[in-house]
């Protein structure tokens, strides 16, 4: 009896991880842009909040500060 209830438990847990991760999947399908880098459009490898308060690819926003030390996108200062 108990191992069936265990089980039953089992299965319930399990099935709300899966109904948790479908909506995790749609949520991202319907706004990957959360995951992109707004300059590359690629889904990060490294994310990096820059004091624009923007997130970039690291690689790419480091490159950008050594360079102009604007923001490309909201033209502050970044430090």
């Amino acid at each position: 009896f108990f191992r069936d209830v265990c089980n039953s438990m089992n299965a319930v847990r399990y099935a709300r991880q899966l109904e948790k991760q479908a909506s995790d999947v749609e949520w991202f399908k319907t706004d990957p842009s959360e995951f992109c880098c707004p300059i590359t459009g690629e889904i990060f490898k490294d994310p990096y909040i820059a004091s624009d308060g923007l997130t970039y690819e690291r690689e790419v926003v480091e490159h950008i500060i050594r360079k102009q030390e604007r923001s490309p996108i909201t033209g502050e200062e970044l430090s």
